[in-house]
């Protein structure tokens, strides 16, 4: 009977007062970009996973864009790592949102002469058990390898998070901040020792970089916070850029003139490896500065990162050739304990 024929308690479950599914959230294999992957050893055959979207949506169409093309992205993921290990002569597909109120795709892998071979696949009535002794324990160490790098933390599916230090509150951007920006970081000094702030600040300029950082955080591209002060307001901001393949990301901040030599972008960056390592799983972030802009190496050398050594002429800022320095932390540089 489908989930919603008992329409009292399909709207409990929507409402998420009484759905299973976001219970089996803690017994995933892997969270990918927006889901996470369902297996067990009973499962109706061998290399089947279920795929299950992150937050409740019962139809496509209730997904943004955002979300229906990160969602897309997984089952391709999915689909490649199942068709890897077990080598399907072809993989059966269907999409589901009726039995619970996710959105959730079944991935069966097709062999010739399977027990569902010239008639419809119905789970109910497959053979169990599916695997022979010692059979899943083995596709699931290999799909979890398989995955590796494409599986991305929960907490990456989350909003925007704030973050709080000593004297700062870290926070996403607000289209009211966008005055302030343009005035911080419309100042020459503040452009000419960084990459991608451009100089002259237009207007509209702070309004549409904010506009682009809920979907970046969305896409898992990109993480971007305003540094605020208590009687200060915004003073600056900070990001990770994110490449979720390779468990890292690279680390960048301004903060107003103003606000120089107060040691504010140092705490901002320590608080921000903290959650990438700690939130994100990351393994490495590294941040890289104008060679001639020593007072940003500094930050990053108080914030734990390495020397790792300098790019010559690797840049080009307002047609110069630049030098380029950079630094780098790993999680094993982090203190045990």
């Amino acid at each position: 009977m489908s989930g919603w024929a008992d329409l009292a308690g399909w709207e409990r479950r929507r409402a998420g007062t009484d759905c299973e599914v976001c219970r089996s959230k803690g017994n995933a294999l892997a969270h990918l970009e927006a889901s996470w992957i369902l297996i067990g050893p009973d499962d109706p055959m061998p290399g089947y996973v279920c795929l299950v979207f992150g937050r409740h949506a019962v139809e496509l169409h209730d997904l943004t864009d955002a979300e229906g093309t990160a969602f897309m992205r997984d089952i391709r993921k999915v689909s490649a790592a199942v068709a890897a290990i077990v080598h399907p002569l072809k993989m059966n597909y269907e999409i589901h949102g009726n039995t619970a109120p996710h959105l959730h795709v079944h991935f069966f892998p097709r062999h010739s002469g399977d027990q569902f071979a010239g008639g419809p696949i119905d789970p109910r009535a497959a053979r169990r058990p599916a695997y022979a002794p010692g059979e899943f324990d083995r596709f699931r160490e290999r799909l979890r390898a398989a995955l590796g790098s494409m599986a991305w933390p929960e907490a990456a599916m989350r909003p925007q998070p704030e973050l709080e230090t000593e004297r700062l509150l870290l926070r996403a951007f607000r289209p009211e901040d966008a005055a302030v920006v343009q005035r911080l970081a419309g100042e020459r000094e503040v452009a000419d020792t960084t990459l991608t702030i451009p100089h002259p600040y237009l207007d509209g300029m702070a309004e549409s970089w904010i506009a682009t950082h809920a979907e970046a955080w969305e896409r898992q591209e990109r993480l971007t916070l305003a540094m605020t002060a208590a009687q200060l307001g915004v003073i600056g901001a900070i990001s990770l850029h994110l490449r979720p393949v390779h468990r890292r990301a690279e680390l960048g901040y301004w903060v107003g003139r103003p606000f120089w030599n107060r040691g504010f972008a140092t705490e901002a960056a320590r608080a921000v490896i903290a959650f990438g390592f700690e939130a994100l799983g990351l393994n490495r972030i590294h941040a890289s500065h104008l060679t001639r802009n020593p007072a940003s190496g500094r930050v990053m050398a108080k914030a734990g990162m390495r020397l790792e050594g300098t790019f010559r002429q690797h840049v080009i800022k307002w047609d110069r050739p630049e030098d380029l320095t950079q630094y780098s932390i790993l999680r094993t540089d982090l203190p045990r304990g």
